[in-house]
């Protein structure tokens, strides 16, 4: 359809005003009508108290109270009560194409304390509850445009912006470059821990590094197949078990100075001697066995077993050999 001239278009922020400005418009009618209702009926109330009984002077205190608020709830109008629900649910501070209507319904308006205080209670009644909830949510649905739309043109500019070399943006200080990059600080390359800085920018920029080649077929195997040796051996060290218990930890190599040692005394001591005997010498060129130590022996019995011995022992201890002439009986006699 053709656009009649002299018309205006309006804008979808526009037009969510009108609708939250006539759905406001229409509860504070219902809610201001009923609290004219309300004083009313206290009117009559007060009147016929009084016309009934002597009217006293809190009766008429009372009645011209109500009369003056009565006044004052009349005189208020609908577009300050809209202005005031805008503000406290700040509709108009995440649209900026409705500064107009902003500045229009913040501005201060001469008023009393009594007025005041009945257009805060207008405007918090619970008939306007549901309207504010989907005006919060349309706040927070625009504040998250918003951010998503700042987001994408920051990532927009960040690709726009062109680098020198890919590196630097920074004009070169002197026609000798030491770096294609436009930097002219080589010496800086190197971070505190010795680590080439080249390479973090390189992966900022989204530039490929440069990788290690692969090692060859044998020498993977060659890798794998001492992973296994070294899998199998802790598995066997730590499967290295004695009948009643984890065997004892192996002592620790002897050096080689003990074996070539001499000594300097007459007498020899056992220890020395059974070292001695034990270790090969390097003249012969003998080797120990793998898994072979030198250990002193170790009584495996059971504690159950060794006091089952004992007692047996002292059993035998305890009999007494038998007292008397052994008879023989023969086919002789």
């Amino acid at each position: 359809m053709r656009q009649k001239p002299g018309t205006r278009t309006f804008s979808a922020h526009e037009k969510l005003f009108h609708k939250a400005k006539t759905a406001l418009q229409r509860e504070f009618k219902r809610i201001k009508l009923f609290h004219i209702r309300k004083i009313v009926q206290q009117l009559k109330k007060l009147q016929t108290e009084s016309s009934q009984c002597a009217s006293t002077e809190s009766t008429q205190t009372q009645l011209s109270k109500l009369k003056h608020k009565y006044d004052t709830l009349k005189g208020i109008d609908q577009d300050d009560l809209v202005g005031l629900a805008l503000q406290k649910t700040r509709f108009l501070h995440v649209f900026d194409d409705l500064q107009e209507l902003r500045t229009h319904y913040e501005r201060e308006k001469p008023e009393s304390s009594e007025e005041k205080q009945l257009k805060n209670k207008l405007i918090s009644h619970k008939r306007l509850q549901p309207i504010y909830d989907s005006m919060d949510q349309i706040v927070r649905n625009e504040i998250r445009k918003q951010d998503k739309s700042e987001a994408r043109a920051m990532k927009s500019k960040q690709k726009k912006e062109v680098l020198v070399g890919g590196r630097s943006n920074r004009a070169p200080e002197s026609l000798f470059l030491s770096t294609l990059s436009g930097s002219n600080h080589a010496q800086n390359n190197y971070d505190e821990e010795g680590i080439d800085s080249n390479d973090d920018v390189a992966e900022f920029l989204g530039e490929s590094k440069k990788k290690k080649n692969r090692p060859g077929q044998m020498a993977r195997r060659q890798k794998a197949i001492r992973r296994e040796q070294e899998m199998l051996t802790d598995q066997r060290r730590r499967q290295k078990t004695t009948k009643y218990g984890p065997s004892r930890c192996t002592s620790a190599p002897i050096s080689s100075k003990l074996s070539r040692s001499k000594p300097t005394g007459r007498a020899v001591s056992n220890t020395t001697r059974y070292i001695a005997a034990s270790v090969p010498s390097e003249r012969t060129g003998a080797k120990l066995k793998p898994g072979s130590c030198i250990t002193t022996p170790v009584n495996n019995d059971h504690p159950s077993w060794q006091a089952k011995r004992m007692l047996k022992e002292k059993e035998r201890l305890l009999i007494a050999a038998p007292v008397g002439k052994k008879i023989r009986f023969g086919d002789d006699e």
